[in-house]
């Protein structure tokens, strides 16, 4: 090991000196370090999205230095983001809990059932960290969430959407990362429900099957931007995730990675920046796949095995979005010629190949996590229920 730098539990070199302190509110699991294994990327200002373009700061977690750039540029670059995840309670929050379950006010009042199975000290610690300690704030939060839950009953069935059209959301497991939190991709390609309503009930349900309501775990979303187009620039529905992860899911990510942000991407971000809380803004970073970018980040964050299964995903949606763009030459086919030269003719110069052994045949609901990971099979559970409502497979 060379003088001056220590090996995270991750596997990285970082200078120790330049570790920054952890978010106050993005407590760290016990096996990391002060700093969180960092991972290449930029910190957002306050109207800008983070960038692959500007040259390497040393940044705190929370994303003090600013960026600035185009986000269609090539590479990753940039400061330091923290790959962190909630430690368990420690024993001056347990002493704080109980005056939380005592101020939360529902009706009727949390039964036994839902203190054991929700109102956990777990629990209770995230909408305390949530809201910087405040114990009032977090019961009030808890109160709201607890409400929301008993009406929207997140985790009682598969998402209705996909289970009508299995195609109608993205948002699928694969594994875990270096550090053991689950790894959710997703993309645009294909995905015909745009709503709020559908969005909203999908994001829900998948969150419940893959963390529970009851601990602290914490994931990674790989979110690729394949596919996105003008039917997807809508501040209302990225509001609406927004506000269902900061008020019912909130100290849940870890780490969100958007691959391959298109221009319409700045604007969007532009809109939705006011709405999301710092702390949540310092754990975005984007990655292009050209110039080796994401897949150095992958190398890094993921097992091989899942390294290569994510290249796969991307490679799929990319040759699908070409594909897309040569049928139609609209629509998610703009996005496609852009990123892979579609011309005029329709025809796609050059579109990404996709591993033939990588990737399972067919559209993602039948792609099965890597095995021995522990995340669950959300398109396995989407089959299961068309199949009990006689839609078939």
């Amino acid at each position: 090991m060379t003088t001056g730098q220590t090996d995270t539990p991750l596997g990285f070199a970082t200078e120790a000196a330049a570790l920054p302190p952890p978010p106050s509110r993005h407590a760290l699991l016990p096996s990391d370090t002060a700093a969180a294994a960092p991972i290449a990327g930029d910190t957002p200002t306050d109207t800008d999205p983070p960038t692959d373009t500007d040259p390497p700061t040393a940044t705190s977690a929370t994303g003090a230095a600013g960026a600035t750039g185009d986000p269609g540029s090539s590479g990753v670059a940039g400061g330091e983001i923290p790959l962190g995840g909630a430690h368990p309670p420690s024993a001056a929050e347990l002493a704080l809990t109980p005056a939380i379950l005592a101020a939360v006010t529902t009706s009727p009042p949390p039964t036994d059932a839902e203190v054991s199975t929700f109102l956990t000290p777990a629990t209770l610690t995230r909408y305390l960290r949530a809201r910087d300690g405040s114990v009032p704030a977090a019961a009030a939060a808890l109160s709201a969430t607890l409400d929301w839950r008993r009406r929207a009953a997140p985790g009682a069935a598969p998402c209705p959407g996909c289970v009508a059209r299995p195609s109608a959301h993205s948002f699928v497991p694969l594994g875990t990362c270096v550090a053991g939190r689950p790894v959710v991709y997703s993309s645009f390609v294909g995905v015909t429900d745009k709503s709020g309503d559908g969005n909203e009930a999908h994001l829900a349900w998948a969150l419940e099957e893959l963390l529970g309501a009851a601990d602290t775990r914490t994931y990674v979303w790989v979110m690729d931007f394949a596919g996105f187009g003008r039917a997807d620039l809508s501040p209302a529905v990225g509001r609406r995730s927004l506000s269902l992860f900061a008020a019912h899911y909130p100290e849940r990510l870890s780490a969100a990675i958007v691959v391959d942000a298109p221009p319409l991407f700045s604007a969007l971000y532009r809109l939705l920046r006011p709405f999301i809380d710092p702390v949540t803004a310092a754990k975005l970073t984007m990655v292009r796949t050209t110039g080796g970018g994401a897949a150095a980040l992958w190398d890094r964050l993921f097992p091989p095995e899942l390294a290569a299964r994510v290249t796969a995903e991307v490679a799929d949606s990319r040759a699908r979005a070409a594909a897309a763009a040569a049928t139609t030459g609209a629509g998610q086919g703009g996005w496609a010629r852009r990123m892979f030269g579609v011309g005029g003719g329709g025809t796609p110069n050059e579109a990404p190949p996709v591993p033939p052994t990588a990737v399972k045949e067919g559209v993602w609901w039948t792609r099965p996590p890597l095995p021995g990971t522990g995340v669950p099979y959300i398109g396995g559970m989407i089959l299961e229920a068309r199949a009990a409502a006689g839609k078939g497979g």
